[in-house]
């Protein structure tokens, strides 16, 4: 046995603070909306992989910033365009193992980018269902 095997794991907390807007408009065609975050997370919990083993481990402080924008507009009838965009800034302050410093980094699963664009067309049919069909592109940065 070695001593990753016996460590603990701190309890993880999260400070999160948003702040948004979501408005519709055009009677009801368009949408928009737009978020600004602040996540400050004391011991976040990260699972590592040591000696073919996975482990958990804290890193003491993690500082995540963002905005995120949703759109979308219904261009004809029964068909919109719309689309998202993310822009994340995460990193480890103080993220310290026995092998690396990981402060100042990037945290891992947080890409800095993603973004959506997508169309859509819903229709109503005669016998009271409706045709919808969508489609989407995805883009996730590093």
């Amino acid at each position: 046995m070695n001593d990753y095997d016996l460590r603990i794991v701190e309890p993880e907390f999260n400070n999160a603070f948003e702040v948004g807007l979501k408005t519709n408009f055009a009677d009801n065609k368009g949408l928009f909306n737009l978020t600004g975050f602040l996540y400050d997370y004391q011991d976040l919990q990260v699972l590592q992989v040591v000696n073919g083993r996975i482990g958990a481990n804290n890193a003491s402080n993690v500082n995540s910033t963002g905005i995120e924008v949703e759109t979308s507009y219904e261009i004809a009838e029964g068909f919109t365009l719309g689309g998202n965009l993310a822009i994340v800034n995460a990193e480890y302050e103080d993220f310290q193992t026995d092998d690396a410093d990981y402060s100042g980094n990037q945290t891992i699963y947080t890409p800095k980018t993603t973004w959506r664009l997508n169309a859509a067309f819903n229709k109503p049919m005669n016998n009271g269902m409706r045709f919808y069909i969508q489609g989407d592109y995805n883009y996730t940065g590093d």
